[in-house]
């Protein structure tokens, strides 16, 4: 599993809206499960292999188009409405997310923006381009694409970051630069989530956590961790 999926497991702060891209082979049902075992527990094991768990529900595009129809969306939509039925939380997978019709999209959007409780809403992309910007910015993504960054790195990260408030700015831009294309949006928050406190003396919460929302939605945006990073600094 993802590293830093284990980290916001752990840490009981997994968000409800998951994206998952990757390769094929890499990213598929198989994902769904490994996750519904982890947020339901090891007693519920068995049930989830054989696909029988009333609380994992797993999506696929119709067999005769391909895709992603708006009665299928609205069916899954309809069952977050209800309680969990076994485990603490239902999981809802849509494998394939991508095939999607622009209404199952909008109607999926809606769901992705205030999911019910005890609800999470997994997507699996090979092709997140081919998603709704806005469906991809509501969702916590892990890369599967690339090897994610392993626990070392990330403190030395966030070492540096320690170091630039003070005055090493460039290398921490260096180091970030050198791991732009190994980075997420999770990893990113990590990293820089030790500048609430390190700087709360100088700038109120509020401020800061304005910061940090601002340089998650840029990163959702795509822009460059090097200039995300760097205007981040110029506003503290």
């Amino acid at each position: 599993m993802h590293p830093l999926l284990e980290q916001r497991l752990s840490s009981n702060s997994l968000p409800q809206a998951l994206l998952f891209t990757g390769p094929r082979g890499k990213v598929d049902a198989t994902l769904g499960k490994e996750l519904a075992k982890a947020l339901f527990g090891p007693l519920h094991g068995p049930k989830i292999e054989s696909g029988s768990h009333p609380d994992l529900h797993l999506y696929a595009p119709d067999p005769k188009s391909d895709l992603y129809v708006v009665e299928e969306i609205r069916q899954m939509i309809a069952e977050t409405a209800l309680p969990p039925f076994e485990a603490s939380c239902k999981l809802f997978v849509l494998d394939e997310a991508e095939k999607m019709l622009p209404s199952s999209s909008q109607a999926l959007l809606k769901i992705l923006e205030e999911p019910p409780p005890d609800t999470i809403i997994l997507l699996l992309t090979h092709d997140q381009t081919l998603l709704l910007p806005t469906i991809v910015s509501r969702c916590a993504r892990f890369r599967f694409d690339v090897a994610p960054l392993e626990a070392p790195t990330l403190a030395a990260l966030q070492e540096m970051l320690e170091r630039a408030l003070i005055k090493d700015y460039a290398a921490v831009l260096e180091l970030l630069d050198a791991h732009a294309e190994e980075l997420n949006s999770l990893e990113l928050g990590a990293i820089l989530s030790p500048l609430f406190t390190l700087s709360c003396e100088k700038r109120p919460f509020k401020k800061m956590a304005s910061l940090i929302e601002e340089a998650e939605r840029a990163d959702r945006h795509n822009v460059k961790r090097k200039n995300l990073v760097l205007n981040f600094f110029l506003s503290l």
